[in-house]
């Protein structure tokens, strides 16, 4: 018996992943190989999964509907649900890049894929996980990832100091790719990133917030932003061109 990281009871725990186990499956049924995964070192087509015992199984539960609804949203190969409903609507007139299109009153469900990209980050900071031979954890300071543990449980709102973003990108057919919670920037306040098929979160966090990413907010601006941008897609075609440059690329990878 070990405490689990969400309610903090003693209990037998789950095989957690930091990623969706399904998004592994999405992958392996979609491209006819294993997944290519990509650190430093190394490019490879493998099985490798990023889990370890985490979650009792009540908040594992916790976790699965958001988990499910977000990648029903997400690119599938075939489907692209959430870029689809976008195509229906029309963005704010005269905005730039990215473009911010008010989601209110439509089939979307924005507190569940809010929810989905805060257990992914909170997983992401409450314990050390390794991508084959790095192990990672983010660091949001004890305040914030107690806050985080408290919103996924139910028992607070979303953070006050926090905001999110959530973007689609404007390309028809994206690459089926997996970017974990990683932070992206740090000024006067943190930005962490994550991106699942098409689909970027981005999550602002501290006390000196701009006012422009809080009223923008995709969780709590009234219109319910959702941004349509080019730079979605361009996230992992820099971050894999990086790491090509530097790693060492596996035979087993399909060109």
């Amino acid at each position: 018996m070990q405490s689990c990281a969400l309610c903090l009871k003693e209990a037998t725990l789950c095989d957690s992943h930091l990623l969706p186990k399904a998004t592994y499956r999405l992958i392996r049924k979609s491209a006819a190989q294993r997944p290519v995964i990509m650190t430093p070192k190394l490019i490879s087509a493998m099985d490798l999964q990023v889990h370890q015992h985490l979650l009792c199984v009540d908040c594992e539960q916790r976790f699965s509907r958001a988990e499910r609804y977000a990648l029903s949203q997400c690119c599938r190969g075939n489907g692209f649900c959430l870029q689809a409903l976008l195509e229906t609507l029309k963005p704010l007139p005269e905005a730039t890049e990215p473009l911010p299109y008010p989601s209110v009153g439509h089939d979307v469900d924005i507190d569940a894929l809010v929810y989905f990209s805060s257990s992914l980050l909170w997983r992401a900071s409450v314990a050390w996980w390794r991508m084959w031979d790095r192990p990672f954890k983010l660091d949001l300071g004890p305040k914030y990832q107690e806050e985080f543990r408290r919103y996924l449980r139910g028992e607070i709102g979303f953070p006050d100091n926090a905001a999110v973003w959530i973007s689609v990108t404007s390309r028809k057919k994206p690459e089926l790719a997996c970017i974990g919670p990683h932070l992206h920037n740090k000024n006067a306040y943190y930005q962490y990133e994550m991106q699942v098929f098409g689909v970027r979160w981005s999550m602002f966090i501290g006390g000196q917030i701009d006012a422009i990413v809080r009223r923008m907010c995709t969780l709590r601006s009234p219109e319910r932003f959702i941004y349509v941008s080019e730079s979605v897609e361009q996230m992992v075609i820099r971050g894999g061109g990086k790491l090509i440059g530097t790693a060492r690329t596996a035979k087993n990878v399909q060109p």
